[in-house]
């Protein structure tokens, strides 16, 4: 898959795993065009935009520069 920049992209409920799955997981690709960074979220609950500024927040706290 290729995002053009700024671009996302979000699945439904999908499995992933060969031999015991993990059910109902969602995937959000994300291309940040500030910093040119690919993102992917694997979550169990639906992804949105809302998903990634979510997350940067988490790294912003858990990273302070």
């Amino acid at each position: 898959m290729h995002l053009q920049p700024g671009g996302a992209h979000f699945t439904g409920p999908v499995s992933l795993g060969k031999i015991k799955p993990y059910p109902n997981l969602y995937l959000a690709f994300a291309h940040d065009a500030p910093s040119d960074q690919t993102w992917v979220i694997v979550s169990d609950k639906p992804t949105t935009l809302q998903t990634f500024a979510q997350y940067q927040l988490r790294f912003q706290v858990e990273n302070p520069s």
